[in-house]
């Protein structure tokens, strides 16, 4: 959040940024109402936040090639150390983590098909 915030209407998250930009305002003679979100969304908005966060984060690390996906995979992973270690059993597992400098796909270039179970 920029450190001006102009007067309107906005849905996002209270960070810290955000809370300084609202104490000035409100220092100011503004006003700012705040309304707490349904707890079904939460998960929701706190992983959209993280998302954004940890795409600046990786996008920012430094080297080229193999050193840099190394970087980024080590940062991924400890995320993942930190989420499986707050989560509850078996929501976040070993089995997430990447394998150090892995080959980056979306998908397998090939497909199996498996025989439908009797």
């Amino acid at each position: 959040m920029p450190d001006s915030l102009p007067p309107g209407l906005y849905e996002s998250l209270v960070t810290l940024g955000l809370r300084d930009a609202i104490e000035r305002l409100t220092s100011e003679g503004w006003t700012a109402d705040i309304a707490a979100v349904d707890d079904v969304l939460v998960p929701e908005l706190l992983a959209d936040h993280l998302r954004a966060a940890a795409r600046r984060s990786l996008a920012s690390l430094t080297g080229e090639g193999t050193d840099r996906l190394a970087a980024q995979i080590d940062v991924v992973n400890r995320i993942l150390e930190t989420l499986r270690v707050a989560a509850s059993t078996g929501a976040v597992t070993d089995r997430d983590s990447l394998p150090p400098a892995a080959p980056i796909s979306e998908s397998s270039g090939s497909q199996r098909h498996f025989p439908p179970s009797a």
